[in-house]
């Protein structure tokens, strides 16, 4: 069976009218992929921006317990004075929200060694160092192989 010329036409026009269709379909799909991507993006670099500022409070919070060259002792109104700090930090400056799972497991980690009055005070500064050094890896100020070095 042979088409007529009318027929091949009136063929070319449907097929081209399907084909202009499934494009239009596509680039939406794509165009609405797109703008969720862009709005993900915009949403994380709020989010980054929230983030950093937290863990720059958080890291002057943390200097209070000193670092892990620090000789002198952690008096109990030194060590409650820090979880005091890091309480508001956390809870009443709505900063715990900005924390990672494993950044807010080590903070509340720490935060019960202040508490312990048995703990000793290089095993909390050691904590606390380790604590800083996690923040600046989640910020990607530090690689893995540079956490792994001693800055001393």
């Amino acid at each position: 069976m042979s088409l007529t010329f009318g027929q091949q036409v009136e063929l070319a026009v449907i097929q081209s009218g399907l084909l202009a269709v499934l494009v239009l379909i596509a680039g939406l799909w794509l165009n609405r992929i797109l703008e969720r991507y862009k709005s993900d993006l915009d949403w994380r670099k709020t989010v980054a921006v929230a983030r950093l500022e937290a863990y720059r409070q958080l890291w002057a919070v943390t200097h209070r317990i000193g670092g892990t060259g620090k000789q002198s002792p952690l008096s109990l109104d030194e060590r409650r004075l820090a979880s005091n700090a890091l309480s508001e930090w956390y809870w009443e400056n709505g900063n715990g929200l900005f924390l990672s799972y494993d950044t807010t497991a080590a903070l509340m980690a720490g935060w019960q060694m202040l508490g312990n009055q048995a703990q000793s005070d290089d095993l909390i500064r050691e904590h606390y160092s380790a604590l800083r050094t996690h923040l600046k890896k989640e910020m990607g100020v530090y690689t893995q192989r540079d956490a792994e070095q001693r800055v001393r």
